[in-house]
Formats: C-alpha cells, structure tokens, sequence
C-alpha cells in the first residue's frame, strides 16, 4: 500500500532504511524500492543457486502454478523441483500461510528467501518441512533446511499441464479415455487427476516445467555476463509456449 509522506518540505528526498527515496509532489510511495528490495534479493538468489547446484538444473522465473492462480518467484528444476518464495524487507506476510499451502500441493521442496526483519514470523508460520534462506547485507544464510513433501494435489498437478500434455499422459497410461477429441483442457486435467496415479502425474509435472524452461534458461546462461543482472531475470520468465 503507497504510504502517504503528507507533512515533508517539496523538492527533498529521504532514506530508508539506507535506500533513498524522493518525494514527487504531495506524496511519495516505497512501491518502486518494494520491487527494487526483491529483484535484488533474486538475483542474489540466482548467483547463489547458481553456485551452489551440484549439477546444472534449470532456474525458472515467475512460473504459474497451482490452477494459474499463483507464481513461483524462482524454480529450481531438476529431478525434483524446488521452489523458492521471496519476501523482501518490505513485503506484508498476511497471505504467506495460504501461499505456503498452494506451494507445497504442487512442489518437492519449498524455501521462503527472507530479509532479517522478517525471520522470526516467517520462522512460526512456515510448516518444518518449509526451509528458511535469511538474506542480509548481500549474503545467505540457511537458517532451516527444506524437507521433501512427499504428498502433493494430484489436481494441482494435472492443472499447469497444457492440452496435449494431459493427453499425452492419459493415453501412456490408460488408452482409450481420451477418445472425446472434443472435451475441454480442464476436463482432460480432472480426468487425469483422477485415473493417474500422483506419481505419474508427478513425472508429467516437472518433464512440463523442464520443457518449458529449458531453452530460455540457455539462453539466460550465454547472454549473462560474470555476475547476473536484473535484465537478466526477464529471461528466466520466458516460457517456450503458452498454455493451449
């Protein structure tokens, strides 16, 4: 929410939090420092991951998930996929419970990026199983390691999968249910969600993000430079193709 900065002089600026913000007009807004704080956070995010991978997974960008009603801030794809969520020094924590519960319906592992001002709420919200980055003056932190969910919503999986995709995973595992070349996308996906087994619709999940972010994360990786830049991040939220 803008927060209105009424009684300051014209024509000053103020810190926050060692960031500088200037007045336009009458009122001024940390919206834009907001959004500076967090695409900070994820290119470090990204270096770090990055380094740290042992192998070369694909990292994925503001992916939609969960029935297209949410989006993973980065995705660590490889045999299993990891998301991470970022909550910067000025983000609001109200809606964190209900995004930790679309995340871990649809994910192997689930970290929350943290700033230190956040830590101890985010340390009593997220679930044992959910791990804790703490990000402060440039450098990570483990605070909590993520555990593998094991159990996840087979109609969360069915829902990112594209029109030929469910029918693809319909007709590997049960032929003959897929005969109705007129039935809708969503009634493919509850059809799959609900003959296929969740490790099959497991499997079609993560091949559907490994396909889809596969070539722009190439392309990330020949166009960065020595250190990743915020540009940079555009490339990772590029899909291949779009939902049919």
């Amino acid at each position: 929410m803008p927060l209105p900065l009424k009684n300051l002089p014209q024509k000053k600026s103020l810190k926050l939090d060692g960031l500088k913000l200037t007045r336009i007009g009458s009122n001024a807004s940390i919206m834009s420092v907001k959004r500076d704080d967090e695409r900070d956070i994820k290119v470090a995010l990204v270096e770090y991951l990055l380094v740290e991978s042992a192998t070369r997974n694909i990292l994925a960008s503001e992916a939609p998930y969960f029935f297209g009603k949410r989006r993973a801030d980065l995705l660590d794809i490889g045999e299993h996929i990891h998301a991470y969520e970022i909550k910067g020094k000025y983000d609001r924590l109200d809606k964190l419970p209900d995004q930790i519960a679309s995340y871990i319906k649809s994910f192997d592992y689930l970290t929350i990026v943290t700033s230190r001002n956040h830590l101890d709420r985010i340390t009593d919200i997220a679930p044992k199983k959910v791990g804790i980055l703490e990000f402060h003056e440039g450098r990570f932190k483990k605070r909590r390691t993520s555990t593998r969910i094991k159990r996840k919503c087979k109609a969360a999986l069915a829902s990112v999968l594209s029109r030929s995709e469910v029918i693809a995973a319909l007709n590997e595992n049960c032929p003959g249910l897929t005969q109705n070349k007129a039935a809708l996308v969503n009634e493919l996906r509850d059809i799959a969600a609900s003959t296929l087994t969740e490790s099959v619709l497991q499997a079609h999940f993560i091949d559907h993000y490994r396909s889809r972010y596969r070539e722009s994360f190439k392309l990330f990786m020949s166009d960065k430079g020595r250190k990743v830049h915020v540009d940079d991040l555009r490339t990772l939220a590029c899909e291949v193709y779009r939902l049919r």
